[in-house]
């Protein structure tokens, strides 16, 4: 029986394009492809008291050596795609048959149970035949039937394995396959649009398995490559055409080492997962719970600095599930009360907050971050148990990197996953800031005596410049204003140029200009030194009094623009970082009973009174009062 690929015969071609789910998935890159092998070895691997093994390969080989390539290159060459971009991948595909030496990746496992049901002529996919839906069905995830062992398993869409096909540069994938009784075989398929080779049209996508009687028959694996071969029980995932970008990058392999440990951390603390490496040229690497924290460690995969661990937060995940115990933190919907084991660090040097949410087989769905603290200086870790793993599974999306309602079209389902999700926003976001007061106490706590009476000056001194004073006198009322007291001009010095303390006068300044504004061409910034910015929180409000006397005077507004960026504990600067609509209520004039408008960034229009801004601004219960500000402010006068 020749190994060849099978298209389904059409009578007209009808799509013209590729399958979407293809370019989702090469646009997440190598680690969806990474992602979506390990689950679903360890769920193939779950039932098993021995820990899942997987051996990722990334080497080259002869382009002769794959099974069908020459029947497939007939079918490559007379593809035409209706569109842009299935023109350019077509282009691209064909491109890449012209290598005679191809780059190939394989993801095998061990210590699970591989595909079932091969020898089965039966399309039944209840549990029972495995092979049939892995190698010929999209959108079909066989269900076990053990309803306990089900609610664990990571797939729920069964479209994931298209992500093989996504990492090939003509989407082409093959699977080799040993069941529990040592059977061998080999499957897979590749990728393509609809077209026609002599005079007769296919639908795009081909099984390498041959048709007898309208039913699929899988090849017995025969291949003496041993790239093809699987000789013990489980799966292997093969990749030929492995994408060349991915091939050339010169730190492939602390690319593939670090989407494991990212995605995958808890099932190797927890000893389910170990995973080996053989990375082109590259001595074979081991992974496991005695060598994941030499890998967070090492400078070469994550950096070692807390403050730097801003997008990849997979070194606070380890530090927090090392460092602290679990607490209970209770997540109710609509219908149901969810209890979560929460892992819970609070640490200053920490300058992104987020929260791993685990799935129960040791895979990270996402880094969770709550509403309105993004910012806080905290890490968590989030697992339940088969209750709550089985709700989550039901909001993930489908490249299982992200919970969310958008997919779910039952009304009332979706009304209870939008009121899951604000919820656990909100318990978390409570949580993070209970472990705020404690280490920034308050009442009685700290005395303040000393910064409420340096503000009353401040604002008094403020309040008697611009203010005169009224006095009662003998049945009437008269206003009292306190002259100052005169300066001898310069010419009444005789020309002196410094006063009897020798100190040079102060003068007025030109204000540092930032830069231009990206909103219009006529604003500019002005970096306002802090010397000249009195600030008072209490437990409601935040009262912030810029002095603007100190800009020359020919640099002359009436109304102005405020942006704060946080200041770091190291001194750095973060633009965009306090959302204003999260954590301020409003914003008005400190003097008068005017309100002032504020997006995420900026207080807009903000009237400029004998040279002062006065701010007073009501802010929420989850604003962190310890936060330190820098200010500049947007101008629209010419300050040339």
């Amino acid at each position: 029986m020749p190994n060849k690929f099978d298209f389904a015969k059409l009578t007209n071609i009808e799509e013209l394009s590729f399958n979407k789910s293809l370019r989702s998935f090469y646009e997440q890159g190598l680690s969806a492809t990474i992602r979506e092998n390990i689950q679903n070895a360890l769920d193939a691997g779950q039932q098993n008291p021995e820990p899942t093994v997987v051996t990722i390969t990334v080497d080259q080989i002869e382009q002769t050596e794959i099974p069908g390539m020459a029947q497939l290159k007939k079918h490559i060459e007379v593809l035409r795609s209706g569109n842009h971009y299935g023109s350019e991948a077509v282009k691209h595909i064909q491109n890449s048959l012209k290598r005679s030496i191809i780059p190939i990746m394989t993801i095998e496992d061990e210590n699970t149970t591989g595909l079932t049901g091969a020898d089965v002529e039966s399309k039944e996919t209840n549990g029972n035949n495995t092979y049939y839906a892995y190698a010929y069905q999209r959108g079909m995830h066989p269900e076990d039937k053990n309803l306990e062992h089900e609610k664990t398993r990571g797939g729920s869409h069964g479209i994931g394995k298209i992500a093989n096909n996504a990492a090939s540069d003509i989407n082409l994938m093959f699977f080799a396959n040993c069941d529990e009784q040592g059977i061998q075989h080999l499957g897979g398929n590749i990728q393509l649009i609809e077209h026609t080779l002599e005079n007769q049209s296919y639908r795009s996508t081909g099984y390498f398995t041959i048709m007898r009687n309208g039913k699929h028959i899988p090849f017995k694996n025969t291949q003496t490559h041993p790239h093809f071969k699987k000789e013990t029980r489980g799966l292997k995932n093969i990749i030929p055409f492995f994408r060349n970008e991915y091939y050339e990058l010169s730190n492939l392999n602390v690319e593939i080492i670090k989407d494991v440990i990212d995605n995958f951390f808890w099932a190797i603390l927890e000893r389910n997962l170990e995973v080996k490496f053989k990375i082109k040229d590259e001595d074979l690497v081991y992974l496991n719970d005695n060598t994941i924290f030499d890998f967070v460690k090492d400078s070469k995969y994550y950096p070692t600095d807390i403050a730097e661990l801003k997008t990849n937060f997979t070194p606070l995940y380890l530090q927090t599930l090392k460092e602290v115990e679990s607490e209970e933190l209770i997540v109710k919907s609509i219908n149901d009360v969810y209890k979560f084991e929460l892992f819970f660090n609070y640490d200053e040097r920490i300058s992104k907050g987020r929260v791993a949410l685990l799935r129960n087989i040791g895979m990270k769905i996402e880094d969770f971050g709550a509403t309105g603290v993004k910012s806080r200086p905290f890490n968590g870790v989030l697992i339940g148990g088969l209750k709550e793993d089985n709700y989550l599974k039901t909001l993930e999306n489908e490249s299982h990197t992200a919970i969310s309602k958008d997919h779910i079209n039952d009304p009332n389902e979706n009304r209870n996953a939008t009121r899951f999700i604000n919820n656990l926003n909100k318990e978390i976001r409570a949580r993070v800031m209970k472990e705020i007061e404690r280490n920034t106490p308050t009442d009685g706590a700290i005395d303040t005596g000393d910064l409420f009476y340096h503000a009353d000056i401040t604002f008094n001194k403020g309040l008697s410049e611009n203010t005169s004073k009224h006095a009662l006198s003998t049945g009437e009322l008269r206003k009292q204003i306190k002259e100052k007291e005169k300066r001898a001009s310069r010419e009444d010095k005789g020309g002196q140029q410094e006063n009897n303390n020798n100190e040079k006068p102060r003068r007025s300044r030109k204000p540092r200009i930032v830069k231009p504004s990206d909103e219009m061409d006529s604003t500019e910034e002005i970096y306002i030194p802090t010397d000249y910015v009195n600030r008072v929180v209490t437990q409601n409000y935040e009262v912030i009094w810029i002095d603007l006397s100190w800009i020359n005077q020919s640099f002359d507004f009436s109304t102005c623009n405020l942006k704060m960026n946080v200041i770091d504990g190291i001194g750095t600067e973060h633009s965009n970082q306090l959302d204003f609509t999260e954590n301020f209520v409003n914003v008005t004039d400190y003097n008068i009973t005017k309100a002032y408008k504020f997006d995420k960034y900026i207080i807009r229009d903000i009237a400029v009174r004998d040279q002062k801004v006065a701010l007073k601004i009501k802010i929420r219960e989850t604003y962190n009062k310890t936060l330190k500000f820098s200010y500049k402010l947007e101008v629209t006068n010419d300050l040339r």
